[in-house]
């Protein structure tokens, strides 16, 4: 199976009350619970014993080829180890001949220890290469896309995230680097968690009315991409910038 080619469709996930060894363990486990997924190999950072995730960047890592799931669990869960990537096989089947990556977002922020990383799984995006402009999405695409949506609703039902998005390209970032710098590109196709954000689900309500809504079990699903929506229309996305709405989305964040 051949590596994804690029660019990466990332499906990015944030969770206030994990480390992001916990995090990305959080992912793999759900990942790696289904018969298909075969682990391919893992980044790991070795010697792991409290460093703060921001200022890794200099430690050695390693690459190790994996023979089974189980091993992986059993790698993620060592406290002495911290794995940063898998390259898996077969864990959405998006692009089924391409392997999928389940990675640990960096951060960029100089006192990260009050922030775990957010993690993310990065498909193959070389599909979305298509002219956007006022004409209609092709139908092939429009099929990929509302297969994006139930993976990444399906993720978001079974892990629980605070917050989560849908980026090209674009790492989901952590709160601390939010307050750090909140003009952000990741709220656009997203995802907020009732628990943490139901009073910034209601001022984005008033704040851009004509915003699509899908309302989750636990939270709220909102998209500026008529491509992620899973409905026929979605509200003119001209009425309002998205990267407006993103900014507004960071910096409310940032501050909470």
């Amino acid at each position: 199976m051949r590596y994804p080619d690029a660019p990466f469709l990332e499906l990015g996930f944030q969770f206030h009350n994990l480390s992001g060894r916990e995090a990305i363990e959080r992912l793999a486990k759900y990942i790696l619970e289904g018969e298909t997924t075969k682990p391919v190999s893992a980044e790991i950072l070795k010697s792991y014993s409290g460093v703060l995730l921001g200022s890794d960047r200099d430690l050695p890592r390693i690459t190790q080829k994996l023979r089974s799931s189980a091993e992986l669990l059993r790698l993620v869960s060592d406290p002495e180890s911290l794995v940063t990537k898998i390259v898996v096989e077969g864990a959405t089947q998006l692009v089924r001949d391409a392997s999928e990556i389940i990675t640990m977002l960096p951060i960029e922020s100089d006192e990260p220890n009050d922030c775990g990383n957010s993690v993310a799984i990065c498909l193959e995006g070389a599909w979305l290469s298509f002219s956007h402009g006022d004409a209609p999405i092709p139908t092939k695409i429009q099929k990929m896309g509302a297969k994006v949506r139930t993976i990444f609703v399906d993720f978001v039902r079974r892990l629980k995230p605070s917050y989560a998005s849908i980026t090209v390209d674009y790492g989901l970032e952590a709160p601390c680097d939010l307050r750090k710098d909140p003009r952000t590109h990741a709220f656009r196709d997203f995802f907020l968690s009732s628990v943490w954000y139901d009073a910034l689900m209601q001022d984005i309500r008033r704040k851009f009315p004509t915003i699509y809504f899908d309302q989750l079990p636990t939270g709220q699903f909102i998209t500026t991409s008529q491509l992620f929506s899973g409905v026929s229309t979605i509200p003119n996305p001209k009425a309002f910038d998205p990267y407006s709405l993103s900014e507004y989305v960071g910096r409310r964040i940032a501050t909470m």
